[in-house]
């Protein structure tokens, strides 16, 4: 399984993404990450939009998949969005996002539809530093 994690909109969305076949611990190394870039905005909500249009396979388990994603608990986490065409993975999604009382987790079909979300519901975004990233 290969995972990216990386600014989208340098400290303001980060872009995640997971690619063939995913457990637990990776799911786990690729929050790390994400923590680690939101521990570098202090004062300021983050928000990720998390990839998994090429992921074949991850994890089935709730309870496994909400302990290796702690990103969704960070003091500075803002808004997920989980780019799927998976019916299971949009499930899993919303159950997270309930388990935390989190409201601001979507799914999308696209990652450009992900960005279009941000974009209707948040405001302050600068969202001219994108530029040629919008065709990911």
């Amino acid at each position: 399984m290969a995972y990216k994690v990386e600014w989208l909109i340098p400290h303001q969305v980060i872009y995640c993404q997971f690619v063939g076949e995913t457990n637990t611990d990776e799911i786990a190394e690729a929050n790390k990450e994400i923590v680690g870039l939101m521990d570098t905005c202090p004062k300021q909500r983050v928000h990720v939009i998390a990839d998994t249009l090429n992921l074949e396979k991850a994890p089935v388990k709730i309870q496994q998949v909400s302990q290796a994603s702690q990103s969704v608990r960070h003091h500075n986490s803002g808004w997920y969005v989980v780019v799927t065409n998976n019916q299971f993975f949009r499930f899993i999604s919303n159950i997270v996002g309930q388990m935390w009382h989190k409201s601001q987790v979507k799914a999308a079909a696209s990652v450009k539809e992900a960005i279009d979300i941000l974009k209707k519901n948040i405001s302050g975004i600068d969202w001219s530093q994108l530029g040629g990233k919008q065709a990911l």
